[in-house]
């Protein structure tokens, strides 16, 4: 669950297109928190201006257009947000990590995450996805520009872990906030998620109740969140919601770079913690 309490939410900005529509995602989480947005671009080497004549690097210019530019696109989707920026150097995954001390929410984006996670934007995603100390959103950007989370499913496993009721709670309010369904994948042993629609003993109803106007779906599976994706490709789930013990999972639900050749493919997940 977040505890915002004015820290900002936390964007990695490299220049891409997909790290932009991260943003413009997060910019939407930060206007619900009420707290300021922060466009953070690392630099992977020490790259300052020069002591003598003042002048600014190449790779400082670069990291200045970048943040420019996102920070434009955000203000172009009218969200309504405070913007700070900012140019931190070391290892993008160890500095955003650092930067995740001070976040309410950390949030990078992804073309998708290879199986080595080779590509510097997909093993940064697995190492923040990893290693942060604040809740992290990794944002599947499709080869089509579209992001996921314009999808209409978001996807959140009901199980019996002293943790479960945060991450639901947090899956219902990005319902709320992106006006999504959401479908709840039941992997207790007990199996009785739905047991009997409508009956307020059952946790649905509890959350149809709590959350009213927020439509959810049980589905009685008994498997995790990843593997319900692959086996049910005809959600179109665009986020799946999950908790700090499935981190480890955030490739399998992501898909890999390119054409997915995973049967779901091009998810988004929220990593509540």
């Amino acid at each position: 669950m977040y505890e915002s309490a004015a820290r900002p939410v936390v964007v990695g900005i490299d220049g891409s297109h997909t790290a932009i529509r991260a943003a413009i995602w997060a910019a939407t989480e930060a206007k619900a928190l009420n707290t300021p947005l922060r466009l953070v671009h690392v630099l992977t080497s020490e790259a300052g201006p020069d002591p003598e004549d003042g002048a600014t690097t190449p790779e400082t210019q670069y990291a200045e257009t970048a943040l420019r530019e996102a920070s434009s696109a955000v203000r172009t989707s009218d969200v309504g947000v405070t913007i700070d920026t900012a140019i931190v150097a070391g290892p993008p995954g160890e500095a955003l990590t650092e930067e995740s001390r001070n976040a309410a929410l950390l949030c990078v984006g992804s073309s998708g995450i290879g199986q080595v996670a080779s590509m510097v934007l997909g093993s940064t995603a697995m190492e923040v996805a990893a290693r942060a100390h604040c809740p992290v959103a990794v944002i599947r950007t499709r080869d089509d520009a579209e992001t996921t989370t314009d999808k209409n499913w978001i996807a959140v496993g009901i199980d019996s872990a002293p943790d479960n009721p945060d991450i639901v709670s947090q899956a219902m309010r990005e319902a709320q906030l992106r006006g999504s369904a959401v479908v709840a994948v039941d992997n207790r042993e007990d199996r009785r998620v739905g047991a009997v629609p409508g009956e307020p003993g059952s946790r649905v109803q509890d959350l149809r109740d709590r959350y009213r106007g927020v439509d959810v779906r049980p589905v009685i599976d008994g498997a995790e969140v990843s593997d319900f994706l692959a086996d049910h490709p005809e959600m179109h789930v665009g986020l799946a919601v999950v908790g700090n013990r499935d981190a480890d999972k955030v490739a399998d639900i992501v898909g890999p770079h390119g054409h997915s050749l995973a049967p779901h493919g091009n998810c988004s997940v929220l990593i509540v913690r």
